[in-house]
């Protein structure tokens, strides 16, 4: 009877819901790989899972920024990453014909923090709802690249710029932003602010936390950091024929996260990883079948909402 209820007490303890709800992603990740082995062998050879490495850096960077938004709660969302990862695309391209590469980086970094700081006071000190805000941020890059362009290819990737998207220089730098977030979010006053609004927003306002501060910084984090993405995915194309490449790379930084086990003041960037891998070795399978992008937006936009509806009824079942 006693080990019954310690079992029981292990199972409802918090600790052991966080555990899971950071190993699950992770879980579905090896069952997806099994899978991809007996529908294509060799889908586990080395070469292989290096690019899946490789192809999962830009949503990665991406869902790094949009973790530490989606841990403000309240309907903190950003779905202009994708947009400043197409913007920092053609943009990159334009400016690598003639100038240098730390310049460059320089640029698309100023690009996505003053974007993503225009999300964060239009969301915070405007009082204009999150998913609206980004939206229009979103159509603001837009206007910006084709102003820029004239609609038109600006340019090509540089030997830098492809070098800087191989493996291992890629995954290096995943693994070292990585490490700083997890950091930041851990060990830092910013981080325990982060969770601190997430978690119950009235004892942070109560408790003097610049909310609308943290705020405007974590979105000019996010756009940053979707900008950096848009570089590498410029090594990967090579020529950014088309506007509106990355957009949708939103929608699945936003589902990844959630897959991770993210939500208001819950969570970290380690589960957010697992999310990233599940949703590249998702997107392998789709260029397997050769699903049309389409109908892949349809389908992120369906697991996207069996995931709120699943954390959704966890979150009534815990009241």
């Amino acid at each position: 009877m006693i080990s019954r209820l310690n079992v029981n007490k292990l199972f409802e303890s918090i600790k052991f819901r966080t555990y899971m709800r950071l190993v699950t992603p992770y879980i579905v990740f090896s069952v997806l790989l099994v899978v991809g082995q007996i529908i294509s062998p060799g889908y586990l050879s080395p070469g292989h899972l290096q690019s899946i490495l490789v192809l999962a850096v830009p949503l990665g960077l991406m869902t790094i920024g949009e973790t530490m938004v989606l841990l403000l709660g309240g309907n903190e969302i950003d779905i202009s990453v994708g947009d400043q990862a197409s913007c920092a695309m053609v943009i990159s391209a334009l400016l690598l014909q003639s100038h240098p590469l730390w310049l460059v980086i320089l640029v698309i970094l100023a690009q996505g923090l003053l974007f993503g700081a225009l999300n964060g006071v239009g969301t915070r000190y405007l009082k204009i709802p999150a998913l609206i805000m980004t939206y229009i941020t979103g159509r603001l890059l837009y206007g910006l690249s084709i102003a820029i362009t004239k609609g038109t290819a600006p340019g090509i990737a540089t030997k830098e710029v492809i070098e800087l998207s191989s493996f291992p220089t890629i995954t290096i730098i995943w693994l070292l932003l990585s490490i700083v977030v997890i950091v930041i979010l851990s060990k830092t006053v910013l981080g325990r602010c982060i969770y601190a609004i997430g978690d119950n927003p009235i004892a942070a306002h109560n408790s003097g936390i610049p909310m609308n501060l943290i705020a405007v910084i974590v979105y000019s984090l996010s756009g940053a950091l979707g900008a950096l993405s848009g570089l590498f995915l410029l090594g990967f194309i090579l020529i950014p024929s088309r506007y509106g490449f990355a957009s949708g790379y939103s929608l699945q930084a936003v589902v990844a996260a959630i897959l991770g086990g993210v939500s208001a003041g819950r969570g970290n960037y380690i589960g957010a990883v697992g999310g990233v891998l599940v949703l590249t070795v998702l997107d392998s399978f789709f260029t397997i079948f050769n699903i049309p992008e389409a109908e892949r937006m349809m389908l992120y936009g369906i697991t996207l909402a069996i995931i709120l509806l699943v954390y959704g009824r966890r979150e009534k079942l815990r009241k």
